[in-house]
């Protein structure tokens, strides 16, 4: 008989919830039920379960066995049985004595629906390095350094810069426009927005390399899927020296670690000089991405998890 698993996301949190959908489709030999994180569930449903895997804070004293993902460093207030974390970093944040496993998140499998040859011609990106932006808006500190990018991806004439739509809030959307805004002011032609209609998916494939700012640390799911998805797919990634990205990074290649806005121009530059030799960084990027943060990687070491629980009941 399967052993019944209830996964705990927080609402509104669709990366959570999409990543624990992955999961779901591999590891058929659980019988796996999503639910978000609300009275009922935490203090009538989980009796139901063999095991429960919450993507968000624990309850302070479980009923079950338990796995607790921490999608950012905030939820380190109340712990599971066993503590999955998204960067080594974060085990000094658990109490002594807790279980400590670092898991990366895996990205969602999904067909593409443009070919690369189609998005870079739609997007005049001729002999030019195609770059996508993975992060939105947030703040000041992201508009300054979008802008950064955008004025240098100009200046220097060999890059492609597009900018795609994830989040629509409205602080999000404010920014976006304060920044369209900044583009067609200073005609920053080599610099396009994308709707969220468009498939992201392909955008990434076709690209050379992407960006990602994030400063901070986030309240959500700090380890972004695109991001994820783009380093399966053998993208290089430029981002900020901050946790989790930037440990992954640093495995591979810590000269795309950016400290300052400058940066991002210094890196790109490094990177469009070894233009030749993407397609083999490429080769060995996916290799690596793959060997932490494939379906397959990531939902075996979650089977092995489940199980070390489950026999000790």
């Amino acid at each position: 008989m399967k052993k019944k698993v209830l996964y705990v996301c927080p609402s509104g949190q669709n990366e959570a919830r999409t990543f624990a959908e992955t999961l779901v489709s591999a590891l058929p030999e659980f019988e796996i039920k999503i639910s978000d994180a609300g009275f009922t569930t935490l203090f009538f449903e989980l009796k139901k379960y063999d095991l429960a895997h919450f993507f968000t804070r624990a309850p302070k004293k479980g009923t079950i066995p338990s796995v607790q993902t921490l999608v950012n460093a905030a939820e380190a207030r109340s712990y599971g049985d066993i503590v999955v974390t998204f960067c080594d970093s974060d085990h000094e944040l658990i109490p002594k004595g807790i279980q400590t496993e670092t898991i990366l998140p895996c990205p969602q499998r999904f067909a593409l629906n443009e070919a690369p040859d189609e998005v870079r011609a739609k997007y005049g990106v001729e002999d030019r390095l195609l770059v996508v932006a993975l992060s939105d808006f947030a703040d000041h500190d992201h508009f300054s350094a979008f802008l950064y990018a955008a004025r240098e991806y100009q200046r220097r004439g060999g890059f492609r810069f597009l900018l795609p739509l994830y989040n629509q809030d409205r602080e999000t959307l404010s920014w976006r426009d304060s920044f369209r805004k900044m583009v067609e002011q200073e005609k920053l032609t080599l610099t396009s927005f994308i709707e969220p209609t468009i498939d992201y998916h392909s955008l990434i494939d076709a690209s050379d390399f992407c960006i990602h700012v994030s400063k901070n640390r986030k309240r959500t799911f700090e380890f972004p899927l695109n991001v994820a998805e783009a380093f399966c797919a053998g993208k290089p990634v430029i981002c900020y020296n901050t946790a989790p990205l930037n440990e992954f990074v640093a495995g591979f290649k810590k000269e795309w670690i950016a400290h300052t806005n400058e940066d991002y121009s210094r890196v790109s530059r490094d990177i469009a000089k070894q233009s030749l030799q993407l397609e083999q960084i490429s080769t060995e990027l996916a290799r690596y991405a793959r060997s932490k943060l494939s379906v397959e990687t990531v939902s075996e070491q979650h089977r092995k998890l489940y199980n070390s629980l489950l026999q000790k009941l």
